[in-house]
């Protein structure tokens, strides 16, 4: 359910034509790969910090911090942003999250002002990281343009709102109890498991409790395949209950104290705690027939769907983002192995028989394995 979008307005047609209005189009979903894969990814750290080191100067941000809002949880605020910055942004999701930004800058009581004041530090700050030579480098600093353009005005929407009605009687209006927006905050609207932030969250803590128990901590980075074309041939509602669908079989394979969390998009994380190496294998090899053993059927039409999916084990001393990291990459390892696959990362240290020399991936085959290399 979607509160903020339904308590300003933005159903299916508004959400239409603000996107019409801003110019932001199909073309433009073609463009966020690559701001991601050339801007924000390698320069996300520097993009936080250095937004940070700029607005954190002046009376009005630093009047946050005065209110307790700590610059360590601001940098995950801010880190997660940039991790979800465009991504889907047609979908009711991108709106309800960023609506919600404008909702939390009024209860942080921070003006409207400062806050389009800071976002304009950040288009500067991350137009000034585009490549000069960047392939399509005029179309990334259009949509940066466009996209925060597009964050700022559902905030502005928000925090008018807030304004408006009062932040009480906006907040009775929602109906909203204290452990329904935890739930709101925890759990994915859409597809029912943990949100980006949470499974996050849950990464940190088990690779902590990991170490200190000298217990073996397994991650799984899990890609829909081709899943892009049925949003393309069958619409957005369907891919909706497809994410639902395969959500659902994802959870059905795991064990009870297992945890999957939606990363963005079609992509799911999987934290496999006290878990060694081969016996991840197996659970993933089992989340990857479950959601390819039948067709989803959707309003009379069938779906057939399967997942590629990076496998990564815990080293010593190994932060929860260098992990994830090695999952993700040994996931589009196995979409150029052809999909419908497990890949595995393999540290040599860990003598394992399926490792190569170099420490490099390793896929696990299936009968369901494709041919096609195209994402």
């Amino acid at each position: 359910m979607y509160w903020y979008c339904e308590q300003l307005g933005f159903d299916a047609g508004l959400r239409q034509a603000r996107l019409a209005l801003l110019g932001l189009g199909d073309a433009d979903m073609r463009v966020v790969p690559l701001l991601h894969r050339q801007v924000i990814n390698p320069k996300r750290e520097v993009l936080v910090n250095a937004f940070l080191a700029i607005v954190l100067q002046h009376k009005e941000p630093q009047s946050v911090l005065a209110g307790g809002y700590h610059s360590e949880p601001l940098k995950k605020i801010l880190d997660e942003y940039l991790q979800t910055l465009g991504r889907d942004f047609t979908d009711a999701n991108y709106f309800e999250a960023r609506l919600r930004i404008g909702v939390v800058h009024a209860w942080a009581r921070l003006g409207l002002g400062a806050y389009i004041a800071a976002m304009r530090v950040m288009q500067q700050l991350l137009l000034d990281e585009v490549p000069p030579r960047a392939h399509k480098a005029n179309m990334l600093r259009s949509f940066i343009i466009k996209i925060l353009a597009l964050d700022m005005s559902l905030a502005c929407d928000a925090f008018h709102g807030v304004q408006t009605l009062g932040l009480e009687h906006f907040i009775e209006s929602l109906q909203i109890s204290g452990r329904q927006m935890r739930h709101a905050l925890e759990y994915d609207a859409l597809t029912g498991v943990l949100s980006r932030a949470q499974i996050l969250t849950i990464l940190e803590h088990t690779v902590a409790d990991s170490r200190d128990a000298a217990h073996p901590c397994c991650v799984i980075m899990a890609d829909l395949d081709h899943f892009k074309q049925v949003n393309d041939e069958h619409g957005h509602g369907v891919g909706d209950k497809v994410l639902r669908d395969v959500a659902a079989r994802i959870g059905a394979a795991l064990r009870h104290e297992d945890r999957v969390g939606r990363y963005g998009g079609e992509e799911f994380v999987i934290v496999l705690g006290g878990t060694a190496l081969a016996e991840a294998r197996d659970i993933a090899e089992r989340v990857r027939e479950r959601v390819a053993s039948d067709p989803i059927v959707v309003d009379g039409r069938a779906v057939a769907m399967t997942i590629s999916q990076g496998l990564a084990e815990l080293r010593a001393d190994e932060v929860p983002t260098a992990l994830l990291e090695r999952a993700d990459k040994a996931m589009y390892d196995a979409k150029q192995a052809g999909r419908n696959c497990v890949q595995v990362d393999v540290a040599p240290a860990l003598a394992d028989p399926l490792a190569n020399p170099d420490g490099a991936s390793v896929t696990v085959q299936s009968e369901h394995h494709e041919n096609n290399t195209n994402q």
